[in-house]
């Protein structure tokens, strides 16, 4: 073996050595870096799920205001940004003159932006 030979592997094994425990070192920041994301993206789908939910909320409360004409529910809903217009349902007597059948009351829900 040359005498040279020995230091220089000895030293290319520590390079290695070293690339080795970096490499180490970055997998784990990974995995860190990995789970936070799937937390974020976790949170995300729950709150498009909830979102529905409350757009569902937001247009029974404004249909039950509007058909009871409940003061207090109009004013918290506007108090929340939630502005609404109702359209009663047609009569008979209005619906037969116009050749159309009555439809069930729907409340179009505007929201209002902050």
């Amino acid at each position: 073996m040359l005498k040279w030979s020995y230091p220089l592997l000895t030293g290319l094994a520590g390079i290695a050595l070293i690339i080795v425990l970096w490499n180490m070192s970055q997998f784990s920041g990974n995995q860190a870096l990995q789970g936070e994301v799937n937390a974020r993206q976790q949170y995300i789908n729950q709150t498009v799920s909830l979102n529905q939910l409350n757009n569902q909320i937001i247009r029974l409360l404004a249909g039950r205001s509007a058909e009871t004409n409940d003061e207090e529910l109009k004013q918290l809903l506007a108090e929340h940004g939630v502005t609404f217009t109702y359209t009663p349902p047609a009569t008979p007597s209005t619906a037969a003159v116009e050749g159309s059948k009555p439809s069930p009351a729907q409340p179009s829900k505007e929201k209002a932006s902050k």
